[in-house]
């Protein structure tokens, strides 16, 4: 059923969606939605270390600067640590 009602192209304009996402024209709290939103819808299962990699790659300059790169331990960690960048 779910296959009639999305188009046969609805899954690659996720994963490009997901390539393409930039954080620098959007709040950090719809940066992380627009993040996590296509890789739920996709069913996108990643290790934790390139998704974080992924998400800080994407910062704007201002953000990536505030940001220390240190080994997060899960996508909530990198997630607390750059609301907090934004914030200062």
């Amino acid at each position: 059923m779910k296959r009639r009602l999305l188009p046969p192209s609805y899954k690659q304009e996720l994963y490009l969606k997901i390539a393409s996402l930039s954080e620098e024209n959007l709040k950090m709290e719809e940066y992380i939605q627009e993040f996590e939103q296509p890789q739920m819808r996709v069913g996108l299962n990643e290790d934790n270390k390139l998704i974080i990699a992924r998400f800080v790659k994407e910062f704007s300059p201002n953000v990536a600067n505030k940001v220390e790169l240190q080994p997060y331990l899960s996508f909530n960690d990198v997630n607390y640590q750059d609301q907090g960048a934004t914030k200062g």
